[in-house]
């Protein structure tokens, strides 16, 4: 245990001169090391909040558009993510988004907390789909994430 300790301090410190410097010294017995430690930790990447590094956010949503009709809901909405992140998408359980595109490619739902995400490394995205329906429901399950909706 006090070895995974020091391994685990000796990262950290590696994480942090990695992205404190763009030329560092990397020992020679942590240069196989170097890449699995920033693919774990792709926060540093990611704009701050208040001006505290302990508050990161990676995913930043734009407008979510949602047009409904009769048959369904089709929804667009583009995010910018700085890391690896999940992305909630519009619906739930009964209201299953389908056709779903990433930049005009399928995207691979996945249910995490019965809620429907796509997994999507960083870059800029335009998410789009469909939730059908036979009646109109009440109401459908917005991300909470989601700050403004046409």
């Amino acid at each position: 245990m006090p070895g995974r300790m020091v391994l685990g301090v000796l990262f950290g410190i590696l994480l942090s001169t990695i992205a404190a410097a763009e030329t560092i010294y990397v020992p020679e017995e942590l240069k196989p090391w170097v890449k699995w430690v920033q693919d774990e930790d792709q926060q540093h990447n990611c704009p701050v909040y208040n001006n505290s590094a302990k508050y990161r956010y990676c995913g930043w949503p734009g407008k979510l558009e949602l047009e409904v009709t009769q048959d369904g809901l089709r929804f667009k909405q583009h995010w910018k993510l700085y890391a690896k992140s999940w992305v909630p998408l519009p619906g739930s359980d009964g209201f299953w988004p389908q056709r779903v595109l990433q930049n005009e490619e399928p995207a691979l739902i996945v249910q995490r907390k019965s809620l429907p995400y796509v997994r999507l490394m960083a870059g800029d995205y335009q998410l789009q789909g469909t939730i059908p329906w036979n009646a109109v429901p009440e109401s459908i399950l917005i991300p909470p994430v989601t700050a403004l909706v046409s």
